[in-house]
């Protein structure tokens, strides 16, 4: 048995949280180029501002594989339903920051593609907050991005058309959602790809936006919190009215999801240097490790960005040079 930390955020102050799991099983792997996890997954779940689910592969074969992202099957979901455990947490602070503390940029090669489905009551009414503003979400993306371009990665967003109106994935169960059920996560990812009319992505890691998270209760307008699958796709994410709207919320905003963004790509937590990404404490820096950043780039989620072709450069460079010619003409 060990401790996992996990992070989150306000615009004031981060916490850690700390819940025990088993150690790997031996024979758990996650082959490159497998879009699927083929093992039954125990999901462990710990609670606060932020917290993350690991995933334990026991070797068990799924009953049916896809070509898509590696989605819980209605199996494993079974499976997880019940396993639910209580697991205690801790929690730390430190002070949020203005500026993200990242390594410098390498050339863009892998992309991970993030669909958002933004949750709603039954009716249509009172949808989970987004990223703010469009100016604001776009300062959120960004910090996402300069995080992940350390590691050569771009992150790429696309929203899902309207809402997902479904009042258990948005709130959960009134009366026993507070905090809420670690349980409700794995309900949210298999009620959601059992809905056909959601259309979802299924070349995207789907980012489920939540008023309340799996793990927590009811936050405040000030506060991040996160709660996804390690090695899986599946993230929830709530992020608080009020967060967005100064520079420092955006930073942290943008470092809890590209943490999240680093479970799902199967990073795991880092306690060695208060600075990295995966630390538990979450106030002192995004960097990347060069084995991090390697085993992210490993991932089953990644696509290849691919590079321009010398011909290519070449043609662009003689439309360029035709261009300021027909320029140079004209102005004569």
């Amino acid at each position: 048995m060990h401790f996992i930390p996990e992070r989150s955020g306000t615009t004031s102050q981060r916490f850690n949280v700390a819940g025990r799991m088993p150690a790997p099983h031996p024979g758990a792997s996650h082959p490159r180029g497998s879009r699927r996890d083929l093992s039954v997954a125990i999901f462990l779940a710990f609670s606060d501002s932020l917290s993350m689910v690991e995933a334990v592969g026991l070797g068990v074969p799924s009953v049916f594989q896809t070509s898509g992202p590696a989605h819980p099957t209605e199996l494993e979901m079974n499976f997880l339903r019940q396993f639910q455990v209580m697991i205690p947490f801790l929690a730390f602070t430190g002070a949020a920051r203005a500026q993200l503390i990242v390594n410098s940029p390498e050339p863009i090669t892998k992309s991970f593609l993030v669909q958002v489905v933004d949750t709603a009551a039954d009716d249509g009414t009172t949808p989970a907050p987004l990223f703010g503003a469009p100016s604001q979400q776009a300062a959120i993306f960004s910090a996402v991005n300069t995080i992940w371009a350390q590691a050569g990665i771009q992150v790429q967003f696309e929203f899902l058309s309207g809402t997902w109106n479904n009042s258990f994935a948005l709130m959960g169960t009134a009366g026993n959602n507070s905090p809420r059920p670690s349980g409700d996560l794995s309900t949210i990812v298999g009620d959601a790809f059992n809905d056909s009319a959601l259309k979802l992505d299924s070349n995207a890691n789907q980012l489920y936006m939540l008023q309340i998270v799996p793990t927590f209760s009811q936050a405040g307008s000030s506060t991040v919190n996160g709660f996804s699958f390690t090695g899986l796709d599946g993230m929830t994410l709530f992020v608080g009215s009020s967060l967005p709207t100064t520079t420092a919320g955006q930073d942290v905003a943008g470092s809890i999801l590209a943490h999240e963004i680093g479970r799902n790509l199967g990073l795991p937590t880092d306690t060695t240097d208060n600075q990295d990404l995966m630390n538990p404490g979450g106030s002192g820096g995004e960097l990347l490790t060069s084995s991090q950043i390697t085993a992210a780039r490993d991932s089953q989620f990644l696509t290849s960005v691919p590079e321009p072709s010398v011909a290519g450069l070449l043609a662009a460079g003689v439309l360029l040079l035709i261009r300021r010619r027909r320029g140079l003409r004209a102005g004569e």
